[in-house]
């Protein structure tokens, strides 16, 4: 089951809606995290997610996730905030 529930905006932040996603009471699939999550959208971004969903009969769920599959590779080289050029990456030593 997934909620969208509007935010007011404020001085500060432009208006929001978050997805909340409850996922269903399912025996715990392995490799799967089943936790609830809530992710901010700005509201027109969200409105546009919703559309395509939509449009493609799936769920906000499944077109993010799709998202995150193509878009991957890319967010993850962007640099870290406290990357230092030529530093060792403190991830790496684990």
């Amino acid at each position: 089951m997934i909620w969208l529930i509007p935010v007011p905006p404020c001085r500060i932040f432009p208006p929001l809606a978050v997805l909340v996603a409850v996922p269903p009471e399912i025996p715990h699939m392995s490799g799967t995290d089943k936790r609830k999550q809530s992710l901010y959208f700005p509201e027109d971004m969200l409105k546009e997610i919703q559309e395509e969903a939509n449009r493609q009969d799936r769920s906000l769920s499944w077109v993010v996730q799709q998202a995150w599959k193509i878009a991957r590779e890319r967010i993850k080289s962007f640099p870290a905030v406290n990357d230092v050029a030529g530093a060792p990456d403190a991830r790496e030593e684990r």
